[in-house]
């Protein structure tokens, strides 16, 4: 699913129509992740991330601030309302990409070879490290269990 969600989003970020993408679902999908998986280094000078918007009030108002400028945004979102995508501006051109939990067969594409863990053991890793984006990030960079308990908080 993550793979899937970070192709649509690089397509739309070299769509010239669209000027506002709005990334929804699972939490911690943020800034980290985007920038590693869907943007690439040519486009950043042109895009500003917004992370972890959970209320209508900040959607208007990034949106109603953003009216004048040509660069796009992606406004990340671990809880937008339901009334968020009900915004229509004729002149602002709003996609929203849905992102959901890394599925098994994701987790386990993510482990390196190097561990030589056999499915069990993957499968117990999954159980104990789910499977948002950002907590993996941090499980296969530390291998610490305690900080992933710490970023699930």
């Amino acid at each position: 699913m993550v793979r899937k969600v970070a192709k649509k989003l690089a397509g739309l970020l070299v769509d010239d129509k669209t000027r506002i993408i709005c990334v929804c679902g699972a939490p911690f999908v943020g800034k980290t992740w985007l920038t590693k998986y869907a943007i690439s280094k040519e486009n950043e000078d042109s895009i500003i991330i917004y992370d972890n918007i959970d209320t209508y009030e900040r959607f208007v108002e990034i949106i109603e601030h953003r009216k004048e400028d040509t660069r796009k945004y992606v406004i990340v979102g671990r809880l937008f309302e339901s009334k968020c995508r009900q915004i229509i501006k004729c002149d602002i051109a709003i996609e929203y990409v849905s992102v959901y939990p890394m599925s098994y067969d994701e987790f386990k594409l993510s482990i390196p070879k190097i561990y030589n863990l056999n499915d069990i053991e993957i499968l117990n890793l999954y159980i104990l490290v789910g499977g948002l984006p950002e907590i993996v990030k941090i499980f296969l960079e530390t291998g610490d269990i305690e900080k992933v308990r710490e970023g699930q908080i």
